[in-house]
């Protein structure tokens, strides 16, 4: 019976906070769903697998950085406008730990849960591409197809975060040779124009033997700007090297910007924020985790090539992150 709960709060995590078009559904459904996973995981028996000690040790140092940080609010609540915070970090973090308790044929299902999650993307983006009104109407008003300079977004958010999230599931389609679900996938994710998406899925070609060319001739992010924001998070991280500032913590001011008070908020890359977040303690612990995920050779591992890419372009978050946190603990599906 606990499993069966925990199951029902992956699904609102990783499936259905997707599909929410508006933003605070999202994080509404997200944080219920790590409510609802903890019932049922605390009621289950849980197995020890390779990937619950890198999983809890990840959780501990998220924590203990929320804790430290100089307002600890900021740190553990999500933010308003990203819905980041070490609640929502925590929400992903037990829908990994979900999947690894579940019996083979249920992950089976729930990965092709996720495929139908992407395909539904797919044709909400293609129809967003194609300017349907009702493709847009699902955000409650009319939009165009290009925010910001880029394609549409479906469900998500930003085009990026659609990208990555398509990046994650193509290669599942391919390897199950599900020819006509991959090609609208792959549709998808081309029309998304998200460069790190893009090629975060040319990674995992190798890994299924399938040849792809990518149009890198332009770069979706100022470089200079990308490269001081990391710089600004390795210059924070040697004041609190251990455990950091906390999730939210971060603030680069920059005249050149226009959005978020005109300051940068992320690191523009996962490696660098978690540095920033949760300092050597939770990039050691992160590492672990991917390590262990890396160590055994299955069915999600192009995928997971996929979302490590995109994640050195980018940074944890609702959409992406509500479904690459669980095929980390799919690692065991072959």
């Amino acid at each position: 019976m606990g499993l069966r709960i925990a199951e029902v709060g992956l699904i609102l995590s990783a499936i259905l906070a997707p599909l929410f078009p508006m933003f605070w559904h999202k994080v509404a459904l997200t944080h219920l769903g790590l409510g609802v996973s903890l019932v049922g995981i605390v009621w289950m028996p849980n197995v020890w697998t390779p990937m619950s000690g890198p999983l809890l040790l990840y959780a501990a140092s998220v924590s203990l950085s929320a804790t430290l940080a100089r307002d600890p609010r900021v740190s553990w609540l999500p933010l308003e406008r990203r819905g980041t915070g070490a609640i929502t970090t925590l929400a992903f973090l037990a829908s990994a730990w979900t999947v690894t308790q579940m019996p083979a044929g249920d992950r089976l299902w729930f990965l092709r849960g996720v495929v139908g999650l992407g395909v539904i993307e797919s044709l909400l983006a293609v129809a967003q591409y194609r300017g349907q009104r009702w493709a847009f109407g699902v955000f409650g008003r009319t939009e165009t197809p290009r925010i910001h300079g880029r394609g549409p977004r479906g469900t998500c958010s930003n085009s990026i975060y659609l990208g990555g999230l398509l990046a994650l599931i193509v290669p599942v389609a391919v390897q199950w040779h599900w020819w006509p679900v991959a090609v609208l996938l792959a549709g998808g994710l081309l029309l998304t124009r998200c460069k790190a998406a893009i090629l975060g899925f040319s990674a995992s070609v190798p890994f299924m033997l399938v040849a792809s060319v990518v149009d890198m001739t332009r770069v979706q992010e100022s470089l200079g700007g990308r490269l001081r924001c990391c710089g600004f998070a390795v210059g924070r991280c040697v004041q609190r090297p251990l455990w950091g500032w906390g999730p939210n913590g971060m603030r680069l001011p920059d005249a050149n910007i226009n959005q978020n008070g005109g300051f940068y908020d992320t690191a523009e890359s996962n490696l660098f924020q978690v540095m920033h977040d949760q300092g050597l303690l939770g990039l050691a612990a992160l590492g672990l985790v991917w390590i262990t995920a890396f160590s055994v050779q299955s069915v999600v591992t192009p995928s997971l090539v996929a979302y490590a890419v995109w994640l050195c372009f980018n940074v944890d978050h609702l959409n992406t992150s509500n479904v690459g946190w669980p095929l980390l603990g799919l690692t065991t599906i072959h």
